[in-house]
C-alpha cells in the first residue's frame, strides 16, 4: 500500500480512509462476480483488503478477485462510515442510468450538427470531420468501477506545433459554445476573471494530446477523486485516463446538457479541469503545479475560476479515457 494508506478494515482510531476507492474495489468485485455479502467481507478483513488494493492497482481491474473470503470481525465505527459513503456513491454511479440522462451516439453527432449549422456561432467544422467520426468505444464493465458509465463527442479545435488540437484554441471555442447555449437557451450565466489565451491556460505536460476533430471519450465527471488534492488525484489516476480540459464545456453545452441540473457540488461535484496548468494573474506564471481551472456553480450561474490547493468534499478531479 502507499505510504499513509491503512486497511480498509483497520481497527486504528479514526483511519485516514479512501473512501473513493474502497468504492471503485467494491463495485469491481460485485461486477467480477463476488456477492454483495462477499465484497463487505473482504473489504472488512485488512489481510484481504490489501490484496485487493495491490489487485486494483495492478491495472487488471477484473481479472479475478482476489480469492479466499475470509470471515471478519465487527467492523468499527470508521469500516461502517465507509459502507454508508458506498451507498452514496451508488446513487452517483446510477445518474447516467436515470431516465434521460443517457445520450445515444447518434443524438450526440446530430447535437454537433445542429450547432455547426448555427451560422452566429461560426464553428465552421467541415462535414469532412464528421465523416471522420471514429465508431464509438464499447461501453465495458471494467468502466464502472473506476467511474466511466457513459461517453462523450467531444471536439478539438486548431492545431498545435505537433500536430494535435490546439486546446487553449479548443478552451475559448468551447468556452464561446457553452455561453452561446447557456446565456441565450437556458438562461443560465457564465463568467470567469480569466481571458482564453495562453497568458493564461497552458498544457499540463503529464496530459494526453488531443486529436485534432471529433474524438470519443469515456468520462468520469469529478466524483472517483471528490476530495481529494490535485496532487493526491493524479497519483491515483489509473493507466490510460489523462485530465480534462476543455470537454466538460462541451459536455454540459453540447452532448449531455441535461447534467447541469445535477451539478451542484453533490451530485455531480465542481469539476477540476486538470488537463491545464493556470496562471490566475494573467503573466504566463506557470510554476505553481498545483493550481488548476475550476468549473463550478455559483448562485445557480457557471463560474470557471481558481482552484483551490486544499482538499474540498465538493471538489473532484475530472478524468477521461480516449
Amino acid at each position: 500500500m502507499e505510504n499513509g494508506d491503512k486497511a480498509i478494515g483497520s481497527s486504528q482510531e479514526d483511519p485516514a480512509i479512501d473512501f473513493n476507492s474502497a468504492y471503485r474495489w467494491f463495485k469491481a468485485l460485485i461486477i467480477a462476480g463476488a456477492t454483495k455479502r462477499d465484497a463487505e467481507k473482504i473489504i472488512n478483513d485488512p489481510d484481504m483488503a490489501k490484496r485487493l488494493v495491490d489487485w486494483m492497482r495492478s491495472g487488471h481491474h477484473l481479472a479475478a478477485p482476489p480469492a479466499g473470503y475470509k470471515p471478519s470481525q465487527p467492523p468499527p465505527a470508521s469500516t461502517r462510515r465507509v459502507a454508508l459513503d458506498i451507498e452514496r456513491m451508488y446513487d452517483i454511479d446510477e445518474l447516467f442510468d436515470a431516465p434521460g440522462m443517457r445520450v445515444e451516439p447518434a443524438l450526440q453527432v446530430e447535437r454537433w450538427r445542429e450547432l455547426n449549422a448555427d451560422a452566429r456561432l461560426n464553428l465552421c467544422i467541415d462535414e469532412e470531420h464528421f465523416r471522420r467520426i471514429p465508431v464509438p468505444p464499447q461501453r465495458h464493465q471494467d468502466d464502472v468501477p473506476v467511474g466511466m458509465s457513459e461517453i462523450a463527442l467531444c471536439y478539438g479545435f486548431g492545431f498545435d506545433d505537433g500536430g494535435n488540437a490546439d486546446l487553449v484554441e479548443s478552451l475559448r471555442r468551447s468556452w464561446h459554445i457553452l455561453k452561446y447555449r447557456l446565456d441565450r437557451g437556458l438562461k443560465i450565466g457564465v463568467s470567469t476573471p480569466f481571458k482564453m489565451n495562453v497568458d493564461y491556460f497552458h498544457l499540463r505536460p503529464n496530459a494526453a494530446p488531443r486529436p485534432p476533430g471529433f474524438f470519443w471519450a469515456k468520462i468520469q465527471l469529478g466524483w472517483l477523486y471528490q476530495g481529494h488534492s490535485l496532487e493526491l488525484a493524479f497519483q491515483r489516476m489509473y493507466r490510460g485516463e489523462t485530465a480534462m480540459a476543455h470537454e466538460p464545456l462541451q459536455i454540459f453545452s453540447v452532448t449531455h446538457p441535461q447534467l447541469l441540473e445535477e451539478f451542484d457540488g453533490v451530485r455531480i461535484p465542481f469539476l477540476m479541469l486538470g488537463g491545464f496548468m493556470l496562471a490566475p494573474n494573467g503573466n504566463g506564471d506557470f510554476s505553481n503545479p498545483r493550481i488548476a481551472p475550476l468549473l463550478k456553480r455559483r448562485h445557480g450561474d457557471l463560474v470557471l475560476e481558481e482552484g483551490l490547493e486544499i482538499p474540498h468534499s465538493q471538489i473532484g478531479l475530472a478524468t477521461m479515457r480516449m
